[in-house]
């Protein structure tokens, strides 16, 4: 009888650390993301252009922080403002950030196994999609 709780006490010690390992894409601890590479679209004209971060006027860099509630620029362009973040999802193994800035709104979805990160900004007939990878802020 003494052996079967001692195999669950020993069962639940094994298990303690795997529980306590928190998802770095959880949303609970800041993250930095690169902004990497950019689709910027007109309607106006019809036409995309591709290019970079710095092409649309981003920073390269960007620095999550989900206790503010905030986006801030990192690096080049981290002069600009930054933006509030005003929901947060977690669905399908995405962490969802949403917010709106400028007359324009902005998506940006993570993956929370590896960082992958892409950004959606719509304004009228203007918007950008941009590509990157997020990591934990130690």
């Amino acid at each position: 009888m003494t052996r079967i709780p001692s195999l669950l006490l020993i069962l639940a010690m094994a298990w303690l650390p795997l529980a306590a390992a928190a998802d770095p894409y959880d949303g609970s601890k800041p993250l930095i993301c690169s902004l990497d590479d950019t689709v910027d679209c007109e309607d106006d004209d019809n036409y995309c252009n591709l290019g970079d971060a710095a092409n649309v006027n981003l920073p390269g860099l960007i620095r999550l922080d989900f206790k503010k509630k905030r986006v801030q620029p990192l690096g080049a362009g981290a002069q600009a403002e930054g933006a509030a973040i005003r929901n947060v999802v977690k669905e399908d193994g995405r962490l969802i950030l949403q917010g709106a800035q400028n007359g324009r709104g902005w998506s940006l979805v993570i993956t929370r196994d590896a960082g992958a990160a892409t950004v959606a900004i719509a304004g009228g007939a203007h918007g950008f999609l941009i590509f990157g990878n997020c990591t934990p802020d130690d």
